[in-house]
């Protein structure tokens, strides 16, 4: 769904780039339409074809800083387009409006003056007033695109400065011990490794994978856990992801489990199940498994993003409908029978309320990036994120951990950054 939006959004700017030069070509030399048109599309195709699962080489170069150049310029190009050329049309069109207004009443108002320069019987000099109207009225979306293209590479340039300056290269490593009632023995000190919301795709190349998967191997996890959003939005960068999953598969001994987030099924969410499932992700949807080391055993939990069903809590229309699938999502794990040590994967935080009357030791989750952009101020993250939004949480004897997304999704973050999550169980 999700690739549909992409998709009539950029045709919407290369439409609105086009009507800019048939409006305007008159007014450019031949030279300077090539190289408006040249710009304009090169600028979208390569991202385009990237994100629908196109050039391979994007994420294979040995180096991908050229990439992460070429994004800031894409994404400075349509924020410029957006700052700028909204103005520009509502005042090219309350002008016309204007104008149409004063002419049907007989108003001389917004007629060009006269120019004393202007052509006179055999004076030789061209009349000038319908070029000057011309420019006042044509030349508004050609000023600003000419404005908008030749400012995008300084503004790229300067975003993408400040993303190094400001974005680490890795993740961080955020390290827990936590209690766990009824666990036995022969669990105590056994190592949870979580991460979350990896995004893969255009965003998040094969070589910042190769640095997790190093960083996660370093930590020794006896289990892994992935809270959903595994892809972005494109199952192509589904061998990519594989790859990666299959260098950790090797080398944690009791497995890799997961949960499904919203972003997985922005293209084919059943397809990525069973692709990843074949590579040895095994995923939780709306059921247990078990873990045993020696005589203690672990009760895993997971319950399937509700955008699986069509729902999100996105609005209050559906937050009704939200609610019932996940309860019933829950519910069929028949968690209470048995009251035993239970980690449940849930890809949402917001739905952690659902959970507090069910028999679950510890939720963990992701979805909120940590808030992305962290001002230091709860009330700036809190609307957009959420009230469970990164870290440790304690409602009713239930605990929840939400993880700050281990990739850099958007490129940048503020004083959010990217996370492993090494839990020790005691």
């Amino acid at each position: 769904m999700i690739l549909q939006y992409v998709l009539v959004v950029g045709l919407c700017f290369l439409l609105l780039d086009a009507a800019v030069l048939s409006w305007n070509a008159s007014r450019l030399r031949r030279a300077g339409v090539i190289v408006f048109a040249f710009w304009s599309v090169s600028l979208k195709a390569p991202f385009a074809m990237a994100a629908f699962g196109g050039l391979e080489w994007w994420l294979r170069g040995p180096d991908v800083w050229y990439v992460d150049l070429y994004y800031w310029i894409f994404l400075a190009y349509h924020l410029l387009a957006l700052v700028v050329y909204p103005p520009l049309l509502i005042a090219g069109g309350l002008r016309a409006l204007w104008k149409t207004y004063a002419r049907a009443h007989g108003d001389p108002v917004g007629a060009a003056a006269p120019d004393p320069a202007a052509k006179k019987p055999g004076s030789g000099v061209k009349d000038r007033s319908s070029a000057i109207a011309t420019i006042s009225r044509r030349g508004l979306l050609v000023s600003g695109g000419a404005g908008i293209l030749a400012a995008t590479p300084a503004v790229g340039g300067l975003l993408w400065g400040l993303h190094m300056h400001l974005d680490p290269a890795l993740p961080e490593v955020t390290r827990l011990a936590l209690k766990l009632d009824h666990l036995h023995d022969d669990l105590k000190g056994f190592r949870i490794c979580q991460i979350s919301d990896l995004h893969v795709g255009v965003q998040v190349h094969t070589r910042s994978l190769e640095r997790i998967a190093t960083m996660i191997l370093e930590q020794r996890p006896d289990l892994l856990v992935v809270t959903g959003d595994i892809v972005d939005t494109n199952n192509y960068f589904l061998k990519h992801t594989a790859n990666f999953l299959a260098r950790l598969a090797s080398r944690i001994p009791y497995g890799l489990w997961a949960v499904t987030g919203n972003h997985d099924y922005f293209h084919d969410g059943p397809g990525l199940v069973r692709y990843l499932s074949r590579g040895g992700l095994r995923f939780l949807q709306n059921r247990a498994a078990y873990v045993g080391r020696g005589r203690g055993r672990l009760r895993l939990a997971g319950v399937d993003s509700p955008f699986g069903a069509g729902v999100s809590a996105g609005d209050q229309k559906n937050r009704t409908a939200h609610e019932t699938v996940v309860r019933n999502y829950v519910g069929q794990m028949n968690l209470n029978a048995i009251p035993e040590p239970t980690v449940l994967l849930m890809h949402d935080p917001a739905d952690f309320p659902y959970l507090l009357d069910q028999n679950v030791d510890l939720v963990l989750s992701g979805h909120t990036h940590g808030g992305q952009f962290d001002w230091h101020s709860r009330s700036a993250v809190h609307p957009v994120a959420g009230e469970f939004y990164r870290g440790l949480y304690s409602v009713d004897g239930r605990r929840l951990y939400v993880n700050r997304g281990t990739a850099s999704w958007l490129k940048t973050r503020i004083n959010t950054p990217a996370e492993i999550t090494m839990i020790e169980l005691e």
